[in-house]
C-alpha cells in the first residue's frame, strides 16, 4: 500500500506496563519518577518533570501536574482541561527520526469527568516531527479517547514516520484538546520497530472504551499544540 498508511495496532487492556521500561526506551523519563522542582518550564513557571514539557495556559485556570495516582512506580502526569478549550500537553524531549522509521508507543491512561467532544476534542497520544533545526512541520494523531475510563488501561500503537525528506526529529506529546476533563498518563514506552507495517488494523480489548482511530493520511500543522 501507499507511504501514507500505517499500520496502527491498540489494545486496550487494564494491565500495567512496568514491566516493559525495562526495555530500550527512547522517551526519557517515560515513567516520571526524574522530577526537578527548580526545573523552568513554559509560561514563566517552574516544573518537576525532566525531560517534559507541559504545554497547559494556565491564565485559564488549566492545570498540568504530578500526580502520586500512579499506573505503577509513585508518580503520573495529569492534563486538567477546566474550560474546555485550547490543546493542553505533555510533549517529551525530542527524538531522533527519519522517514520511514517504524515505532511501537505504549502507555498507561485514565480520566476523570471527561465530556469528550466531537472529532478530534478529546484526550489522546499524538507524534510531532521536526526538520534538522527542530522547527515543527507535522503532527500526526496516533488514538483519541472519546469515552470516561476510570481505571489504568494500557494501550499499545505502532506507526510509521511519514514519507518526508525534512523529518529529523520527533516529540511524543500527551494531550486534551477543546473538551473538559482530566486525564492522567504514565509508563510511556517508545520503542523501534523492526518488521514492516503496510496495512491497517485494530484490536480492542476492552469494547466498552470509545476509540477514535486515527487517520490514514498524515495531517499538516505548523501549528504549536
Amino acid at each position: 500500500m501507499g507511504a501514507a498508511f500505517v499500520f496502527v495496532t491498540l489494545i486496550m487492556a487494564a494491565q500495567t506496563l512496568g514491566a516493559d521500561a525495562k526495555q530500550t526506551n527512547l522517551v526519557k523519563n517515560g515513567d516520571f519518577e526524574n522530577l526537578k522542582p527548580d526545573l523552568p518550564i513554559s509560561h514563566g513557571q517552574t516544573g518537576r518533570v525532566v525531560s517534559w514539557t507541559p504545554l497547559f495556559y494556565p491564565a485559564t485556570g488549566n492545570q498540568a501536574g504530578v500526580s502520586d495516582d500512579a499506573a505503577s512506580g509513585k508518580k503520573s502526569v495529569f492534563l486538567d482541561n477546566k474550560v474546555g478549550k485550547k490543546t493542553l500537553a505533555w510533549e517529551s524531549d525530542f527524538i531522533p527520526a527519519k522517514p520511514g522509521d517504524q515505532f511501537s508507543l505504549q502507555c498507561e491512561l485514565k480520566t476523570e469527568g471527561l465530556k469528550a467532544g466531537k472529532a478530534w476534542n478529546k484526550p489522546g497520544i499524538m507524534v510531532i516531527y521536526y526538520d534538522k533545526d527542530k522547527k515543527r512541520v507535522k503532527h500526526r494523531d496516533i488514538q483519541r479517547f472519546g469515552s470516561e475510563i476510570k481505571k489504568w488501561t494500557a494501550c499499545k500503537a505502532d506507526f510509521k514516520v511519514p514519507a518526508s525528506q525534512n523529518i529529523a526529529f520527533m516529540r511524543i506529546a500527551l494531550v486534551i484538546s477543546y473538551c473538559k476533563g482530566k486525564v492522567f498518563f504514565d509508563n510511556v514506552i517508545l520503542q523501534p520497530k523492526a518488521d514492516k507495517a503496510e496495512t491497517v488494523s485494530m484490536t480492542i480489548e476492552n469494547p466498552g472504551i470509545n476509540i477514535f482511530p486515527a487517520p490514514k493520511v498524515v495531517e499538516m500543522s505548523k501549528k504549536k499544540s
